[in-house]
């Protein structure tokens, strides 16, 4: 492929596309058009122009990757670096941000750390998601989901170890009109010469991926619909290691503060959930909001906040209150429903069919 002949023949296709879209009658508005596309000087095109890139600073030769898994090449500066952030190998992953270039290999700074996270985490038994990837647009999503994919099914020890990729979007919804239940791909392979993961629905309900692709937008569901709740069933208290938000740019104004309560929300539910207790009328010493009513048990009743300085738990209906946070304002997530017995540390966890979001007050 020739550069210069490349620019002219994409010149002549949008000045093809112009003229025969544009047509004047008048002689001499005719002509000013034409110069107006061609003109050298003054005309809309210009160059072509030739961009000089230096290439990517390779990482140090000889540098020990903090990584178990075996990595197939060696890696620009940036990304050896994101690795060291984000290793969970003897230590807590970082906070990272990532800015390079087009094509630099930016989805290599985060791949590799959460696959060999997700290899211990599989070791030490661990069901549920270890990773949520999100994209504002579901074609990067179907489109890393590949990659993903092929990154497991062409390692050895990734692939044994039954790392499950999982595209949870609304493109492969069952549920959806015109969709069967067959919708989407139900376990990782490669079809046609393309690498996949896990699309279907009802597949990652049932067996939760490791890796959970998706957009805000249908997080924002996963964490509301009932019928998604299996997919959080396995999360202990800090299971999930990895949020990336890919595209980071795109997330502004509006849509950034709403994906900024959208995390809150996310943490919420994969830490110790914040028990509320049913009570039948307010409690002395105990911040309440208005009646609810559970769909699961059939009852109405009152969301009791059970008081931080205060030491004893709250008994009703069978569910024991536990302590939350010490501020009055923050947004919890109400569990509803009978309580499972083996969570996290011995404690019992909800089970529920409803999530209810409240903002507390004093009555």
């Amino acid at each position: 492929m020739l550069p210069a002949h490349i620019a002219e023949n994409i010149k002549k296709q949008v000045l093809y596309y112009l003229q025969s879209t544009f047509s004047f009658r008048d002689q001499d508005v005719e002509k000013a058009f034409n110069r107006f596309l061609q003109d050298p000087e003054t005309g809309i095109f210009k160059g072509p122009w030739i961009q000089l890139r230096r290439p990517f600073r390779p990482a140090p030769e000889g540098a020990t990757f903090p990584l178990d898994i075996n990595i197939p090449f060696h890696p620009f500066l940036h990304q050896y670096l994101s690795w060291k952030r984000l290793s969970s190998k003897n230590k807590k992953p970082e906070s990272t941000i990532v800015t390079t270039g087009t094509g630099s290999g930016k989805t290599e700074c985060f791949l590799y750390p959460i696959l060999d996270h997700c290899l211990r985490a599989k070791e030490q038994g661990q069901k549920g998601i270890k990773a949520i990837i999100l994209y504002p647009m579901n074609a990067l999503a179907a489109d890393q989901e590949k990659r993903f994919a092929e990154a497991v099914l062409t390692d050895p020890a990734l692939k044994t170890a039954g790392i499950r990729v999982g595209n949870y979007t609304g493109r492969y919804d069952p549920a959806a009109p015109g969709a069967g239940a067959d919708s989407g791909t139900k376990e990782l392979g490669r079809k046609e010469g393309r690498y996949h993961g896990i699309s279907n629905h009802a597949k990652q309900l049932e067996n939760p991926p490791d890796i959970l692709l998706t957009n805000y937008k249908m997080l924002d569901f996963l964490l509301m619909r009932p019928q998604d709740q299996e997919l959080w069933r396995f999360n202990e208290s800090g299971e999930l290691k990895y949020l990336v938000l890919d595209e980071l740019h795109t997330y502004d104004g509006a849509q950034g503060a709403d994906v900024a309560c959208l995390i809150r929300r996310l943490g919420r539910l994969v830490s110790d959930k914040p028990n509320f207790v049913w009570l039948d009328e307010p409690v002395q010493n105990v911040k309440s909001l208005p009646a609810f009513h559970c769909s699961e048990c059939g009852e109405a009743g009152w969301i009791g906040l059970h008081v931080p300085s205060e030491d004893t738990k709250i008994e009703a209906k069978g569910v024991r209150g536990i302590q939350l946070s010490d501020d009055p304002t923050a947004i919890y997530l109400a569990w509803f429903g009978p309580q499972q017995k083996g969570g996290n540390k011995g404690k019992g966890r909800y089970k529920g069919q409803d999530i209810v979001i409240v903002s507390p007050w004093d009555k």
